[in-house]
């Protein structure tokens, strides 16, 4: 498939990140990978990507620190995919999904934020691709 679009994926998982990836290619993105959020941070900044995928507990800068830095510097543009699997914790989905709902609230020049509950499948994930404007 042509790479029509440029994404970040941040995750500190390698098998969760080697997924995504693939599933961002297979809807048409050229992704550059990042380990932790500020790995991603400087990713965006060099890329200028139209979309950022990121998992919300990682090291250096959570997922939800790396958005709202971003967002604060005065990147408005990216589109924001926020995934997790942290249910049970602390940073479980419901405080992610709340998160994202405070994201979108406060920062409406800013793409509506979305998230996916990590696992997911192809079909859920390109669902939420096409529902955020991204279509081959």
């Amino acid at each position: 498939m042509t790479e029509k679009w440029v994404a970040v994926l941040a995750d500190d998982e390698p098998m969760p990140r080697v997924l995504v990836k693939r599933y961002l290619a297979m809807c048409g993105f050229k992704v550059h990978e990042a380990k932790d959020g500020k790995e991603a941070a400087s990713l965006v900044t060099e890329h200028k990507p139209q979309l950022l995928v990121t998992d919300f507990h990682m090291p250096e800068l959570t997922g939800a620190e790396l958005v709202k830095q971003l967002r604060e510097g005065g990147n408005h543009q990216v589109h924001v995919l926020g995934i997790s699997g942290m249910a049970g914790t602390r940073d479980d989905p419901a405080s992610m999904l709340s998160f994202v709902e405070t994201h979108n609230r406060q920062y409406t020049s800013a793409p509506t934020m979305h998230f996916l509950e990590k696992p997911f499948k192809l079909a859920e994930f390109t669902n939420k691709i096409h529902e955020m404007g991204f279509r081959a």
